[in-house]
């Protein structure tokens, strides 16, 4: 008698069932992205590290870098399909956004922080998330001065001079 095992047919036939690579399509961003931390990781090697005491300009590339290889790490080996949500129009956003936060990279140089930072939140704010106008006149606001006190301010971050440059003095 010859009994053949679920995942022998499977192999046995390909693209056709469930079992196929399409099945592990999802795992294609997760790779991506462990591809490009390493990339990033590499990078951040060439910029000065230095220690946690002190540390250099790579010192956060090489951070964010490893937490982002990692995780993505991660998600290839224990993700599963069922966590995702179908395609459709509404997935369009996510390109949106992505749209938008190119277009941070850009205004960034030419207006300079504060403004590319009010207009990237209110258009994450207003038209991805529908907010009402007033919220995301708030959030555009607060957000570009909070995260402007913080580099600036608090981590010392030099940005390029734009239309506004603003520092506490101290």
């Amino acid at each position: 008698m010859d009994t053949v095992m679920p995942e022998a047919q499977s192999d046995q036939q390909g693209d056709q069932t469930p079992g196929g690579w399409r099945a592990h399509i999802f795992r294609l961003a997760p790779l991506v992205l462990t591809l490009f931390a390493a990339y990033a990781i590499y990078q951040a090697r060439d910029l000065e590290i230095r220690s946690l005491s002190e540390p250099g300009p790579g010192m956060w590339p090489l951070i964010v870098s490893s937490v982002m290889g990692i995780s993505s790490l991660l998600l290839i080996v224990r993700d599963i399909p069922e966590d995702y949500e179908p395609w459709s129009l509404r997935s369009a956003r996510v390109l949106g956004g992505i749209a938008v936060l190119a277009a941070f990279v850009w205004f960034f140089d030419v207006l300079g922080f504060v403004p590319s930072a009010f207009l990237i939140l209110f258009i994450w704010m207003k038209v991805l998330a529908h907010e009402s106008w007033r919220l995301s006149l708030l959030l555009a606001v607060a957000g570009a001065f909070s995260l402007n006190y913080i580099f600036v301010d608090v981590f010392a971050v030099p940005f390029p001079p734009g239309l506004v440059v603003i520092t506490s003095g101290g």
